[in-house]
């Protein structure tokens, strides 16, 4: 059990390093890019509103008709 327990490990620590490339590598540079498409998208959230209530007004329009 303890050589298995001690290749877990050793595992455990090779993935661990694996992770820390690949976040420092290949997923940090990508911050600034994904921090930007979060801000639009948050401008398009917030204009939601704004459009379901002229939605609304033309629903009303076309029912009218």
């Amino acid at each position: 059990i303890r050589r298995r327990l001690d290749s877990i490990a050793s595992d455990l620590g090779d993935l661990g390093a694996a992770l820390s490339t690949v976040e420092e590598e290949h997923l940090r540079p990508l911050r600034p890019a994904v921090e930007a498409i979060n801000a639009q998208f948050d401008g398009i959230i917030g204009l939601m509103p704004s459009v379901a209530r002229k939605a609304a007004i033309v629903a009303e329009h076309v029912e009218k008709r």
